[in-house]
């Protein structure tokens, strides 16, 4: 709620977060990873297929090159993860008794299978290396199956959320049309070449976001945050103030278009025409309303007495639309951004939340019910959630808890006995820097040390009988008194709601 968001700030949350995180990485990154893979290789087809004939073999050459070098990333990614996974069991065996830990044998084994859809991943990128684009369609058919398994297992956690989610509708669209591509080469070149581009559009924005969501991106998410607030603002606005623009299209068509009774049959090679159908008038006043004026080729007929009215009419669309309506939008975005910047650590903490609770509802398969809650105005709506349903079976549910909650619950066995652990973030490590653990993120131990900081010196001062900051006593204060009021406006509305009842 908007009321606690401010509590994400601090250390106890934040260091939750930081461990939830740690239990969620692999999967999350496998899944960028994916994404990744098939949009380069969706691109590549593209390009083969619809781009430049002359030039069809150098861009060839070109992302054959750039799959090398996009394969050494992921090489190096993967290898980051594998040693994350390492240091994280190594942290894992020191916040658990002597008598819990496993064999590190074991351990370091099982961590070594786990990694199997890393070791097919780099199969499948070096049979690409070494086949070229011979191998596009059928990686591309192998990775959009997969795809689709990933968003029929979405679908089947909650068809509600998923039904009400804008981002499924692109997924889903992106892969219908990436199918009428692959399996549909015979048919028109250019019905194929646009779906091509769409389907372009749609795959990059799916990886951007991902990106952008990706909990180690603070500065990302804020900017992701931005990006769809502000998104969100011109819609709800251009909803409504858009009909102005599209009155002003239909006015331009009956004022200029020259499919009149009397007008010649004969078509002019300069003749202006994107104001001779409605359609292309509405598009053309659009395209105007971001500044593409072109006042010198606005067909008004000079020689007629109506002229001054024309441009007068024109003149009050500058105004009116350009002007006014144009600074309003940019207003409204800046002060969205304004508003997150604010608060930008806030968001940033937030979006972290919604990705990884969403994340691990899902992997978990939403045994709690959490994704009943969103959207939010159809709360009141079921799940309808078929893993829900399997989670009334026992033998089920056991099954899906080993499979999941014993590698993405925090405290299912990495932290059996509910103990907090102890850090010691000021200690020399003895062992290499490649494999030194991280027990804590470093904003959450920055963010504890200030704490403990300002704890510490105020207790000094009373301690050598000095007296406390009071500039520390009357900001708490303050703080006091805001929530006094807060919860005095709360008992005023109480108070009326039970007078309305009796």
């Amino acid at each position: 709620s908007k009321e606690h968001r401010h509590l994400l700030k601090h250390p106890v949350i934040t260091s939750f977060l930081w461990y939830k995180w740690q239990r969620i990485r692999k999967y999350f990154n496998r899944n960028l990873r994916l994404y990744f893979l098939f949009v380069f290789m969706l691109t590549w087809y593209i390009f083969e297929h619809f781009g430049s004939y002359t030039y069809s073999e150098m861009s060839n050459n070109v992302f054959y090159g750039l799959f090398i070098v996009m394969f050494i990333i992921m090489l190096v990614y993967m290898l980051r993860d594998w040693i994350s996974d390492i240091k994280d069991f190594r942290r894992t065996s020191r916040l658990k008794d002597a008598s819990q830990r496993s064999n590190p044998c074991a351990i370091f084994t099982s961590l070594i299978i786990s990694n199997w859809v890393e070791a097919l991943m780099v199969t499948f990128m070096v049979a690409i290396i070494s086949f070229g684009s011979l191998l596009l369609k059928p990686g591309l058919t192998v990775l959009l199956a997969i795809l689709l398994i990933i968003e029929a297992f979405q679908l089947m956690v909650s068809l509600k959320r998923y039904v009400f989610s804008v981002e499924n509708w692109i997924e889903v669209t992106m892969i219908v049309i990436v199918s009428v591509i692959l399996y549909n080469e015979e048919g028109n070149f250019e019905v194929n070449r646009n779906l091509a581009a769409v389907s372009i559009m749609l795959s990059w924005s799916k990886v951007i976001t991902l990106i952008g969501k990706h909990p180690k991106h603070n500065r990302l998410n804020i900017y992701v945050t931005m990006f769809f607030k502000v998104l969100k603002s011109f819609f709800f606005f251009l909803s409504w103030y858009g009909l102005f623009i599209i009155a002003y299209g239909l006015s331009f068509f009956i004022m200029l278009h020259d499919d009149v009774k009397d007008a010649p049959k004969e078509k002019k090679e300069d003749e202006y025409v994107f104001f001779n159908t409605t359609f292309l008038s509405v598009v053309k006043t659009l395209t105007m309303f971001v500044g593409e004026l072109e006042f010198s080729d606005i067909p008004i007929n000079l020689e007629s007495s109506l002229a001054p009215v024309n441009y007068v009419f024109f003149l009050s669309f500058v105004f009116l639309i350009v002007v006014v309506l144009m600074n309003l939008l940019n207003g409204l975005a800046v002060s969205d951004t304004g508003t997150i910047q604010e608060r930008a650590e806030i968001y940033s903490y937030l979006s972290r939340v919604e990705t990884i609770s969403y994340l691990e509802s899902v992997l978990l398969g939403d045994p709690f019910d959490f994704l009943s809650n969103v959207p939010r105005i159809f709360s009141f709506l079921p799940s309808c959630s078929l893993f829900r349903q399997l989670y009334r079976s026992n033998v089920l549910k056991k099954l899906f808890t080993q499979m999941g909650a014993s590698n993405i619950l925090l405290f299912y066995n990495h932290l059996p006995e509910k103990k907090s652990p102890k850090l010691h973030p000021n200690s020399i490590s003895e062992d290499c820097s490649c494999l030194s653990v991280d027990e804590m993120g470093a904003e959450t131990v920055q963010a504890a040390k200030k704490i403990i900081s300002r704890r510490v010196k105020m207790q000094s001062k009373l301690d050598l009988g000095g007296e406390p900051d009071f500039a520390e006593v009357i900001n708490r204060m303050e703080k006091i008194e805001d929530k006094l009021a807060s919860l005095a406006s709360f008992e005023a509305k109480l108070d009326l709601l039970l007078r309305k009842l009796t």
